[in-house]
């Protein structure tokens, strides 16, 4: 493994990501949040503090879910339909070092991408007179590291299948993730064996989501234990390195024509 090849890859994938048009998703986020948070502030009987910083971080998401999906599903068949992956791997270039700078360089972007919502998220907390709470860096971090694992699942999927089928698993894992915990009951409510254990199966396969959920505790402005800010950081890792492997090992196998 080369890190000078993949870091020149994952250069090249930012560089490419930063001058389309994506960079426009800042000024739809910066009007969203402003017309959502002063619309549902209003029309709910919720604390007006609670409700936008509730918006705000799930917007942080939201948005950088879109920009995942958006550019993640054709970051690989892109290179394909432009034959450009020709000349690439005709070099000294392996095809894992080739996915994994896909993959930091799009990690980078939505790096850059979360850190812009975030300032401009806080900057707006502020300019409503809304106290930030000390965890809400926690609960953005925990959000940027959902995205990350979602990245490369998006690159293990498109490793394997078409753009639409990858986006639209995508989606399907980002939103059972998000639903462990009703996984987990259906398990205790089946009563036929195959369909508990192909629940069972579902449950221990897709990324348990709700591991990286501490935007409620910022919301309600409740205290976060060092287990639950550092945890989700290790299953993180061991999601993001099982995905990349899936994803490598795809496409070495991948028949490129």
């Amino acid at each position: 493994m080369n890190l000078k090849r993949i870091n020149t890859i994952a250069r090249i994938n930012y560089l490419e990501i930063i001058r389309s048009r994506t960079v426009l998703l800042l000024l739809i986020y910066l009007v969203f949040l402003v017309l959502a948070t002063q619309i549902f502030s209003r029309i709910s009987i919720a604390e007006p503090s609670k409700i936008i910083t509730d918006i705000g971080l799930g917007t942080i998401e939201i948005f950088g879910l879109f920009l995942a999906l958006f550019i993640g599903i054709t970051l690989i068949s892109k290179e394909i339909e432009k034959k450009s992956i020709y000349t690439l791997l005709s070099k000294p270039l392996k095809r894992h070092e080739f996915i994994l700078g896909k993959f930091l360089g799009l990690c980078f972007v939505s790096l850059v991408f979360n850190l812009v919502m975030f300032i401009i998220f806080i900057l707006y907390l502020y300019a409503m007179g809304i106290g930030v709470s000390p965890y809400i860096a926690v609960a953005n971090l925990h959000i940027y590291l959902k995205i990350v694992i979602l990245i490369s699942i998006i690159l293990a999927l498109s490793s394997l299948s078409s753009p639409v089928l990858t986006g639209l698993l995508s989606i399907g894992f980002y939103l059972i993730g998000n639903s462990a915990s009703t996984i987990k009951e259906l398990v205790l409510l089946s009563d036929a064996p195959e369909l508990n254990l192909f629940i069972r199966i579902i449950y221990f396969i897709i990324p348990n989501f709700e591991y990286f959920n501490s935007k409620n505790n910022v919301v309600h402005i409740e205290f976060i234990h060092s287990l639950d800010i550092f945890t989700p950081v290790l299953f993180a890792i061991l999601y993001i390195a099982l995905f990349l492997m899936i994803a490598c090992l795809s496409f070495e196998k991948k028949d490129i024509k």
